[in-house]
């Protein structure tokens, strides 16, 4: 071999690009808010979403389980909502956020609902705020470790054999935090 800077950056380089496969992604969100009364609101939002991989070759099958043609990416479920509800008394502020997550999330686990709450009050015609809030305050979901093999079972193409279920994960527990904000 007569390596010199050219033949070695021949022998690093990449061929062309192609592209490996495509991605076909629809979906609807419906939101809003309506008001209960004059200090007291509901947010809601519905979410549906389909995102798949599509033209994916053989060779690329083979190598790779859970990928499979037209079929829902991993991770991505395909529902979610949430429903919140504020109340506004004068200087204070009340909110409870609420959430829905389908199956196939990101967890690995199946559907879940998770709930935060934040009561702020105001100071000084709203320059200053004093927020007090808490997450996953029903404690929904939690885990502190991953469970090996207790997670998805993703399906599998037809040119591999079945997998075991990934690892499953969880929410942190119920926090609290304070937090002071100075608007200038």
């Amino acid at each position: 071999w007569n390596l010199t800077q050219q033949t070695g950056l021949n022998l690093l380089s990449v061929g062309p690009s192609f592209n490996a496969t495509s991605a076909l992604a629809r979906g609807v969100e419906f939101s809003g808010r309506t008001r209960i009364s004059r200090n007291a609101y509901v947010d809601y939002s519905y979410d549906i979403e389909s995102t798949q991989k599509v033209g994916i070759s053989e060779n690329i099958l083979r190598n790779n389980a859970t990928l499979i043609n037209g079929a829902q990416l991993n991770g991505i479920p395909i529902h979610q909502a949430s429903l919140s509800i504020g109340v506004t008394p004068g200087p204070w502020d009340l909110r409870l956020d609420n959430y829905f997550v389908d199956n196939n999330n990101s967890l690995n686990r199946p559907a879940y609902f998770h709930s935060n709450f934040f009561l702020t009050r105001s100071f000084s015609h709203g320059q200053t705020l004093v927020t007090l809030g808490g997450t996953n305050i029903f404690n929904q979901a939690v885990q502190v470790y991953g469970y090996l093999n207790s997670g998805s079972i993703y399906p599998v193409n037809s040119f591999n054999s079945p997998v075991k279920p990934s690892e499953e994960f969880g929410l942190a527990p119920a926090a609290l935090t304070l937090t002071l904000q100075q608007r200038i």
